[in-house]
């Protein structure tokens, strides 16, 4: 890998140089071609670089960097990586001294050696060393590199034709390496796409019939691109037999005009205006399968349909598609590969998980948040509002609804209206073609000889065109029907070598024979069998190495088997390791896992708490004698006990939460742990668990015992010491204590006014303390002048679904309910409602208590019915979740039967407001609390 100098010769004779050096042009060669045959014509033998160049443009620094470009190619695009590394290296070591640093660069690349220099200057975006390699790059001009796939094949399609075409018997991993390193290659041309504005762009492509690089593919499709047409074919376009040739003359009068007109750095605006209507919000979860295969049949029909064109009508509805057909098929990976070669077409792409109501409306109202730059978006906290945003934008957007699979759900209500918009569904349930009915496809399994690229793809074959290997797979992917999503667990299972290509089979019928043997009458489809059986298949193999790495892959499966799927993230493994690096004993080891789950959750992840819950419930039953042993870890132990109870008080299973944090306490005193900090959360958690459960002043003895332990300890004005006086001023408050909640509330104000509190969220909560004290003690009229006044403020720092917003208009509603301004209250009762299903969904504890405090808002209202409904609901929601002892069910049928009795409207009213008790309101207001720690 070198980059040699071309001119001015090294060790030549300096009078040849008349000019200063003005600026550095770095020629970049493609697949089977090399710094010199690249651009040499057959026919003459010109080097037109070293025989040219330097006469047209005498202030020109003309290099050639020459690379092993089969094997940057015939791997990973790992070592793509490393070769546009390498680039930027040599260019820093070529321009060491600061007169060299400041000069211009224009790059110069052929074929595939653009793929090198987009890799090389996305790279120097991000890494500080090269910084002046990406201010001083003013131009590039690309020679027939394909950015992007063709009207007519996929982007691993055109690759491959490239190299069959420069290489005439190119080898079969060559081609499949290229063909399985699209993905990667389509987002950093994706990625790259956003650099545009520091460059100015020529682009050469050829004309001749049969064209390998097809114009589409060859064009990046920016405002200001120049475009030179070439005469040739692909390896001949950047060969120029004598000066007189015409593309040589355009290439170098551009040059000529980007040196003249662009100083280095200043950004393109041409460009830019385009770029800020296409592609910028690119919000999908996940990537394209780096073995995706096939499909071509479907991505034609998206794009014929889907695609947004010049002249598209702003009124009515937005475009459909829906996607139906088995769970496994591959409707999802589809959708990614349509938006990841269509982003550049759409002003935004948007995943939304459909799977349930709740999880779609979360990914509705979590679009605002993602278009924080959209000051149009600003205030929006319900799904009606971000629909009428859509429906009135007018640059063409995309929302996927993914896995819409639910029957009872209506997905059709989530959907915007507006002329520029394309929805996309994806689903099981063939029913939902009525969104699209003359727009959908069926996805059935693959067809025979795309499955068998795919599982060879999967497994890393050697090559994908050897007959005997071909064969073997062959009768795998008909053995499993040729479902996608099985003949890629397949893969992955060959691929480990827990099974062989041709012994495969035998494994998987022994699985699905023991499957079968056990399953009822009523069964399922054999679908589900057949990708069942391909995880059993894994399973078991990994189960059977009996070590510790198998065993805790097996625990983790476990745990994760609970989780959402988006809802397992990278932190959590990343915690997990540093954690774990010093474990001595698996059961330690799970236990520990646990506790990181149990601390990941807050406001968007409470699956975590519900799903973590049911490990714990098993787990302390089995770890019991483990948990409490006194050593060196004690520590450690406290803090794993506190999570586990941390986890029962979101969940308001306060017996459980009260019993494992006794133990925790008594052990972190007889450890001599008390004044460690999980020890001071422990006593606050188990103080709330002790009033919740109505031992009310044990409850506050123990808040109070906490508080003044972490004052003495961590001195008054320290935040765990404030967090403490918050919680007990909560405590105190709905005893009734108004006097000293007033006296503390006082105290944490002027510690807050002196700076000590540095947190906007901690203050307000105070605020919003000091505002329930003022309406407890009769003065609702100051407390409303308060809130009014405080709560658009702090919508606006903090966003409108912030817990402390939250409590703060249950406070507000609170206030009006006594001031006799029922209405205003039912209002601030819905936003509460919105809110919570935002944060937690449809059918969390908190979201329940919001709408029965709304039901009882409306009963107020004489709105009797539109009460009767929403709490009938709630109570069946209840029933459904934590059974017909549950405490809140019990109060909420006990609620209802008396809404029902009820005929007067004096008599409802008067039942709502006994009802609205302040241990039913305490609960709310204090869950968005408790799930805020120090």
């Amino acid at each position: 890998m070198v980059l040699t100098v071309l001119h001015p010769r090294p060790g030549g004779n300096h009078s040849e140089q008349q000019e200063p050096l003005k600026v550095d042009i770095v020629a970049v060669h493609g697949l089977n071609g090399d710094a010199v045959k690249t651009w040499t014509s057959e026919k003459t033998g010109a080097f037109w670089l070293r025989d040219y160049l330097p006469a047209d443009m005498k202030d020109a620094r003309v290099m050639t960097y020459a690379y092993n470009a089969n094997i940057a190619f015939g791997n990973t695009v790992a070592d793509i990586v490393d070769f546009g590394q390498d680039l930027l290296n040599c260019l820093i070591d070529k321009r060491e001294d600061d007169e060299e640093s400041r000069r211009p660069i224009i790059f110069i690349a052929h074929s595939l050696g653009g793929i090198v220099v987009k890799q090389a200057l996305t790279a120097a975006h991000v890494d500080a060393r090269f910084q002046t390699i990406k201010e001083r790059t003013i131009g590039i001009a690309f020679f027939g590199t394909p950015h992007r796939g063709s009207e007519v094949a996929s982007y691993g399609k055109v690759l491959a034709s490239v190299a069959t075409t420069v290489m005439h018997r190119p080898s079969s991993k060559l081609i499949g390496a290229l063909e399985s390193n699209s993905d990667s290659l389509q987002r950093l041309y994706n990625d790259f796409r956003h650099q545009l504005v520091n460059y100015q762009i020529l682009t050469s492509y050829e004309t001749k019939a049969m064209s390998i690089v097809e114009k589409h593919s060859a064009l990046l499709g920016v405002s200001g691109e120049e475009q030179i047409m070439v005469d040739s074919n692909h390896s001949e376009m950047c060969k120029f037999a004598s000066k007189d040739d015409d593309t040589f003359d355009k290439l170098v009068k551009r040059m000529r005009r980007i040196l003249a007109g662009k100083s280095a750095g200043q950004p393109n605006s041409s460009n830019l205006a385009t770029l800020e209507l296409f592609d910028q919000y690119y919000e999908v979860p996940y990537h394209v399968s780096s073995v995706f295969t096939g499909r071509d049949d479907i991505l034609q029909k998206l794009r014929d349909t889907c695609l947004p064109h010049q002249g598209q009508a702003l009124n009515g509805e937005p475009k459909r598609y829906v996607i139906h057909g088995l769970g496994g098929s591959g409707k999802t990976q589809i959708c990614l590969k349509f938006a990841q070669a269509s982003r550049e077409k759409f002003w935004g792409i948007f995943f939304i998980d459909a799977s349930s109501a709740s999880a779609a409306e979360r990914g509705l109202l979590a679009i605002p948040q993602k278009l924080a730059a959209e000051k149009s978006v600003e205030g929006i906290t319900s799904v009606e509002g971000i629909k009428r945003w859509f429906s009135n934008h007018t640059r063409p957007w995309l929302l996927v609804f993914d896995n819409a699979d639910d029957p009872e759900l209506d997905i059709a209500k989530y959907f915007p209206t507006g002329g520029r918009g394309v929805v996309l569904i994806t689903t099981r349930n063939p029913e939902c073609q009525i969104h699209a009915p003359t727009s959908s496809s069926k996805i059935d399994e693959m067809a025979l000889d795309e499955a068998v690229t795919l599982l060879l793809k999967a497994s890393s074959a050697t090559s994908l065109e050897d007959e005997a290997s071909r064969n073997s797979a062959k009768h795998v992917v008909q053995t499993l029907g040729c479902l996608a999503l099985a003949i890629v667990h397949a893969g992955a299972t060959i691929r480990q070598r827990v099974c062989t290509l041709d012994n495969y089979c035998a494994e998987y019928a022994r699985h699905r024979k023991q499957l079968l043997d056990r399953r009822p009458i009523q069964a399922g489809t054999d679908y589900d069998h057949t990708v069942y059986s391909t995880w059993e298949v894994s399973i078991e193999k990994i189960t059977s190495l009996s070590t510790e790495t198998a065993k805790n892959a097996i625990e983790l499966l476990n745990f994760f088997s609970a989780l959402h799927f988006d809802g397992i993230s990278e932190q959590i493994l990343e915690r997990a390791w540093e954690t774990l690096r010093w474990r001595q004993s698996s059961t330690w080891a799970q236990a520990r896992i646990l506790s990181i789950f149990s601390s990941t959750t807050d406001d968007s992840h409470f699956s975590y708490a519900i799903n973590v819950q049911k490990h714990i419930d098993s787990s302390l039953r089995f770890w019991q004698n483990e948990l409490w042993v006194e050593d060196e870890r004690s520590k450690d132990r406290i803090s794993v006990a506190t999570r586990f109870g941390w986890v029962y008080s979101l969940n308001q299973n306060w017996k459980q939460c009260r019993d494992v944090l006794d133990r925790t306490l008594e052990y972190s005193q007889k450890t001599k742990n008390g004044e460690f900090i999980d020890s001071l959360e422990c006593t606050h958690l188990l103080g709330e668990a002790y009033f919740q459960l109505g031992e009310r002043q044990k409850g506050i003895h123990l808040m109070e015992k906490g508080f003044t332990m972490a004052r003495d300890t961590r001195g008054e004005e320290d935040r765990i010491t404030l967090g403490f006086m918050r919680r007990l001023i909560n405590l105190l408050l709905d005893d009734n204590r108004t006097s000293k909640s007033l006296d503390l509330i006082e105290k944490l104000q002027i510690l807050e006014k002196n700076g000590l509190c540095d947190r906007s969220s901690e203050a307000a909560h105070s605020m919003m303390l000091y505002a329930e004290a003022l309406s407890q003690s009769g003065d609702h009229r100051k407390a409303v002048e308060l809130l009014e006044d405080q709560i658009p403020k702090l919508e606006e720092s903090l966003g409108g679904n912030h817990d402390v917003i939250v409590d703060g208009k249950w406070v507000l509603g609170k206030a009006y309910w006594h001031l006799n301004q029922r209405q205003k209250t039912a209002e601030l009762d819905e936003q509460i409602v919105e809110a919570c299903i935002s944060l937690f969904g449809t059918e969390h504890r908190q979201t329940l208590f919001a709408k029965r405090n709304l039901a009882i808002s409306y009963q107020g209202l004489d709105r009797r019915q539109d009460g009767i409904r929403l709490l009938t609901e709630v109570v069946n929601t209840a029933r459904n979740n934590y059974g017909d002892e549950d405490p809140f069910t019990m109060k909420c049928v006990e609620t209802l039967k008396r809404m029902q009795a009820s005929h007067d409207q004096s008599i409802a009213g008067k039942a709502a407001e006994s009802l609205s008790s302040s241990s039913s309101q305490w609960a709310l207001k204090n869950m968005f609390k408790r799930h805020n720690r120090f």
